[in-house]
């Protein structure tokens, strides 16, 4: 007996040294790995060990748990509304599991079967974006295979939808992995509004004019827009809350664009200080070989138009008001 009686007291000592190492261990490298992990089940409350000890590597980090929980819901628009192009529409959505800068891109499709097209990339914790609803002077082109021809799409149409996701191309072009969620179909009708523009008279003899003065062998000394005469037309577009603006685009699409009349000419920046109009169209920033024939035919139209509302004394094309940059001008152009 007095021998057993040693024995346990040996045991005692070594026991108490495991014990002072695994403490040690957690203390010096940080619990760098666990010895013993256990999952208690509901019903027997049995006790699982592992068969090896776990690094803490391999348990999953908050961070990479919230990712795997992501999710998009659109809240709006909602199925078989009505929207009206040419105004202001707020898209609502709730994105969950996302960091503060993360990003997530919107996107639209016209019309069943149609190409989708980019709208901006939103913060996912914004939660709403503010939409400046396209309407006929968006260039929308839907692909009809049964013509074997583009269809314009700019009055609007039904059957539209929207898409978020973080990557931006739609669900079924999307990686499997990718979060997106899309809205139910709605519609996007044009009503309009009748505008007064300034155009050219005698207008192809007014392109041949511009042509000859920016390329001709023996052009004149000065632009013959300058001195040409311009009249007054009324033209119909989509109702607008903008009305100095809806009216310069109005102007800036009244002729087509050298070469394609199937593209639009659009505003993207209008800002108005101290009685000057500073301009830029999407042409100014994306433009092709001889683009400055397309420019040089749009800017008076656009400019004498302006000149028309009594605020606007002067107009400066491919200029930043003060305050602003071209960052300004590039949001203009993605839609932001």
């Amino acid at each position: 007996m007095k021998h057993k009686n040693i024995k346990k007291q040996k045991r005692i000592p070594t026991l108490i040294g495991v014990m002072i190492v695994i403490a040690t261990s957690f203390v010096l490298f940080g619990g760098a790995f666990i010895y013993q992990r256990y999952l208690i089940s509901e019903q027997n409350t049995k006790i699982i060990f592992p068969q090896k000890p776990i690094s803490i590597s391999q348990v999953a980090s908050p961070s990479s748990v919230a990712s795997t929980q992501q999710s998009i819901t659109i809240t709006s628009p909602n199925q078989n509304d009505v929207l009206n192009a040419g105004q202001k529409y707020t898209i609502g959505w709730r994105a969950n599991g996302f960091g503060p800068d993360d990003k997530l891109y919107l996107l639209i499709q016209a019309d069943k079967g149609a190409a989708w097209e980019s709208i901006t990339q939103v913060p996912a914790s914004a939660d709403q974006y503010v939409w400046n609803v396209p309407g006929i002077y968006k260039d929308w082109y839907i692909w009809d295979a049964s013509s074997g021809a583009y269809k314009d799409w700019s009055g609007g149409g039904e059957n539209v939808q929207i898409c978020l996701g973080v990557q931006p191309y739609p669900p079924s072009e999307s990686s499997a992995s990718s979060v997106s969620a899309c809205s139910s179909e709605f519609s996007i009708i044009t009503q309009y509004m009748t505008v007064t523009i300034m155009v050219p008279e005698n207008i192809d003899t007014y392109k041949n004019a511009i042509s000859n003065y920016l390329y001709g062998s023996n052009p004149p000394a000065s632009n013959p827009a300058e001195d040409w005469p311009f009249a007054k037309k009324e033209v119909s577009i989509p109702v607008s809350d903008n009305i100095i603006r809806a009216s310069a685009e109005a102007a800036a699409d009244e002729l087509a664009t050298y070469g394609n009349p199937n593209t639009r000419n659009h505003i993207i920046y209008l800002k108005i200080q101290n009685g000057i109009a500073y301009v830029f169209l999407d042409i100014d920033i994306d433009g092709w070989a001889g683009v400055s024939g397309t420019i040089g035919i749009i800017d008076p139209l656009v400019e004498k138009t302006l000149l028309q509302f009594p605020q606007i004394k002067n107009v400066k094309f491919r200029a930043v008001a003060p305050g602003d940059n071209m960052q300004d001008v590039y949001n203009g152009y993605s839609g932001s």
